[in-house]
């Protein structure tokens, strides 16, 4: 069993490897590197960690974790359905901006450890879009809102909030057509406050 100072000296490998992975890069940083900033030889991070890999699955459970518990918490509060998907949009965005937005190295390094991420992300997916399933089902079952396809609209839903805050990887992109982040929120906002208004 960890003892509490363990379980605080993994907490510090995380929010160091972390900082790490998003200054530097996934490939560029080395646990080396992190056990240096920690105080730890490679050979004692291995007691927390048994690899790069592991270190980066627990610090990407960690995000997971955050917006599946804060997407539940939406959804049990008492307000409307367009409140709680205005509500899980700012909530997604926050989470984006606060690990992504201040640098782009983590991102565009994701390709080389696409596996190990993908595998946990796939589960959340199936986590969250079960949680629009409910609650769209719910929302249909008082009569709030009608819809023909609730599985359809609960993965089209994910599919466009995590899309939106992807809108950063495209700084190439000509002004003309570029949009801010704030644009694009408030689109969508109003997107599916229309849907949803056609059909109440």
């Amino acid at each position: 069993m960890a003892t509490r100072k363990s379980q605080q000296k993994k907490q510090l490998i995380l929010e160091t490897a972390l900082k790490k992975f998003l200054a530097y890069g996934y490939t560029k940083t080395t646990l080396e590197d992190i056990g240096k900033e920690v105080g730890l030889t490679k050979t004692a991070l291995y007691h927390y960690f048994d690899s790069k890999d592991t270190l980066l699955t627990e610090i990407a459970d960690g995000i997971f974790n955050h917006y599946v518990e804060g997407v539940r918490d939406v959804f049990s509060r008492e307000i409307s359905f367009v409140e709680k998907l205005d509500a899980v949009i700012e909530l997604h965005t926050s989470i984006v901006e606060s690990y992504f937005t201040a640098t782009h190295t983590l991102v565009e390094d994701l390709f080389s450890v696409a596996p190990v991420l993908i595998r946990r992300k796939t589960h959340y997916d199936e986590v969250v879009i079960t949680c629009y399933m409910k609650l769209i089902e719910e929302e249909q079952a008082r009569g709030a809102i009608t819809i023909d396809d609730p599985v359809a609209l609960a993965n089209l839903l994910h599919i466009i909030i995590n899309s939106i805050n992807a809108n950063y990887l495209h700084e190439g992109l000509s002004d003309a057509i570029r949009v801010s982040q704030a644009r694009l929120t408030t689109q969508l906002k109003n997107l599916i406050r229309r849907g949803v208004s056609t059909h109440e």
